[in-house]
């Protein structure tokens, strides 16, 4: 946990589409890492059109590969389901209570097929802050450009994911 050692961290790449978000967030590592791990109320997988940019209320890129985003409202719910073709559920889930986030990974294509993303774990400090922990399947990829992965999870008290770790590699997406 050393690399949170800085309690304030600039915010994340990635800008808003809608709304206010601070530039700045105090990180408590301590806690972070002792919050308990909890089960998401709801996930899903889809895959996102290659060349397209999924509807999102906050996009954080973490990588070439990687990025994340935060789903706020039903209306942005809805696009995004039209636009993967996602069967969503009816009735969007309570975004006074938590938020939608999606892990994208835009990894190529695996040569078994096999899903290459799972998100492992998710803790959520007392303010509605979160770690992600995710894991990739490590073998061989066709590295084609082809529609991204995402895995998407629903979990109430989630107000905004701050730390995504995927297979011990950790990045920090406070905004």
């Amino acid at each position: 946990m050393s690399l949170l050692l800085g309690t304030v961290i600039a915010g994340c790449a990635g800008t808003p589409r809608t709304g206010s978000v601070p530039s700045t967030i105090r990180i408590d590592p301590a806690s972070l890492a002792s919050a308990p791990a909890i089960h998401p109320d709801a996930q899903w997988r889809v895959r996102i059109p290659i060349g397209t940019t999924p509807p999102a209320d906050h996009i954080c890129h973490l990588c070439d590969q990687y990025a994340v985003i935060e789903i706020r409202s039903p209306e942005t719910w809805r696009a995004f389901c039209n636009q993967t073709g996602l069967n969503c559920p009816e009735g969007a889930p309570d975004f006074d209570d938590g938020i939608i986030v999606g892990l994208v990974a835009g990894v190529g294509e695996p040569a078994d097929g096999a899903w290459p993303t799972a998100i492992s774990e998710v803790r959520l400090q007392d303010d509605g802050a979160a770690w992600l922990r995710s894991q990739f399947r490590t073998g061989l990829y066709r590295p084609l450009l082809v529609d991204a992965y995402c895995n998407l999870i629903y979990t109430k008290g989630l107000k905004k994911v701050i730390l995504v770790e995927i297979n011990r590699r950790a990045y920090l997406t406070a905004h």
